[in-house]
């Protein structure tokens, strides 16, 4: 058996990250084009409030609810699982394009990604009022549906969270840190981008541009600080950038109906620059606080928590707008008011990220007997932190 000459070794690791860069990228393009496209799918296919949030959630939801299984999978399968993975959401990005209708859409999307009934029973109380027999009904099935996941998983032998992973106070740390983020920068952006479009009235080309220079911050940052793990905690990184994402969520409540096209500029290129430094930091911790087989389920879990809390978020912050004025020819004043809320709601999420991030990352002090005495008391050795 021959082994691969190192020129050889290195170009395919190469050639590995381009593509595992280009297919992250479609993911996240994924995302970001959907949500900008939200007013004009609202005209063209006739489409209500429910009906939009769906869009992004029905993804968000699907994606969180499979990659457990496809994390644990790909660490059985590896290439096998990328190919199946990249040929099928190639399929449903073309069924998604060709949709004619809103629940073509809808479905379409869940087909990128496998449903939700926590989230679902939001958006339909948001919609419906909160005691109609719907909702209701919703929210026991998502109840029931969770309690039930918890007792298969403390009795099967494999489970999709491995005890050991959910006992380990650092990881539980981390996935609580990606919800946070999740539920409040990246869940906004779609009440952001709404309100671009239909309250300062600009196009979806011309909305897209006012995110770009945080979109550039945000990957320039992420590049600088890749081995900041090196010097800094990566608790301390976690947690600050977490508070900037706050405070970046609170600079953009200045917006009003007649602002300026880059009113939320400023406090984009902070958050987005936080979310830079945060990503990094995130994926040390995940992929150290797990074992080599299990990396894989180990970076599905993160990406659940993810994509949970980009669905989640989207439903409770919109519980912020009035339902009428989140549609085309809406009041602008009603949806800038409602705005302002979610803004306010997105920030204390990304500071309860903050402080969960400082109590359960940060290393707890060693203690070990001083020699020579069992008596005696014990004396503190200093934690290594990464």
């Amino acid at each position: 058996m021959t082994t691969p000459t190192p020129a050889r070794s290195t170009a395919t690791k190469r050639i590995t990250l381009l593509v595992v860069c280009v297919t992250t990228a479609m993911l996240m393009l994924d995302i970001a084009v959907v949500s900008t496209a939200l007013p004009s799918i609202a005209v063209d296919l006739d489409a209500g409030v429910s009906s939009l949030q769906w869009v992004i959630d029905a993804y968000t939801l699907a994606l969180a609810t499979a990659v457990l299984g496809a994390g644990s999978w790909a660490d059985r399968r590896g290439r096998r699982v990328f190919v199946v993975g990249l040929v099928w959401f190639t399929g449903a990005s073309l069924l998604c394009a060709l949709a004619p209708t809103i629940w073509v859409l809808d479905l379409a999307r869940a087909v990128q990604g496998i449903g939700g009934a926590f989230v679902f029973a939001v958006l339909r109380g948001h919609e419906i009022g909160w005691s109609d027999a719907q909702a209701v009904i919703a929210f026991v099935l998502a109840v029931g549906a969770l309690v039930a996941f918890v007792a298969h998983e403390m009795r099967t032998a494999e489970p999709m969270l491995p005890p050991y992973l959910l006992a380990n106070r650092a990881f539980v740390g981390a996935q609580v840190a990606a919800f946070a983020i999740s539920a409040s920068l990246f869940a906004v952006f779609v009440y952001t981008t709404l309100y671009l479009q239909n309250v300062l009235l600009l196009s979806p080309v011309q909305a897209g541009l006012v995110y770009l220079p945080a979109t550039v911050a945000m990957f320039v940052v992420a590049g600088a600080t890749a081995k900041l793990d090196r010097v800094v905690p990566a608790w301390v990184s976690l947690s600050c950038s977490l508070a900037l994402v706050a405070v970046g969520l609170l600079m953009m409540t200045v917006a009003e109906a007649d602002s300026s096209k880059y009113v939320l500029l400023p406090g984009l290129v902070v958050a987005c620059a936080a979310a830079g430094v945060f990503n990094p930091a995130m994926s040390g911790i995940v992929l150290g606080e797990s074992t080599a087989a299990h990396s894989g389920l180990a970076a599905g879990i993160n990406d659940a928590f993810r994509q949970t809390g980009i669905a989640v978020g989207v439903a409770v912050l919109g519980m912020f707008l009035p339902a009428e004025s989140l549609l085309p020819g809406g009041s602008p004043q009603d949806f800038v008011s409602g705005l302002q809320g979610a803004l306010v709601a997105a920030a204390f999420v990304a500071a309860l990220g903050t402080v969960v991030c400082a109590v359960c990352l940060r290393p707890r002090p060693q203690t070990a007997p001083v020699f020579g005495d069992a008596e005696s008391d014990t004396v503190e050795l200093p934690a290594v932190t990464g």
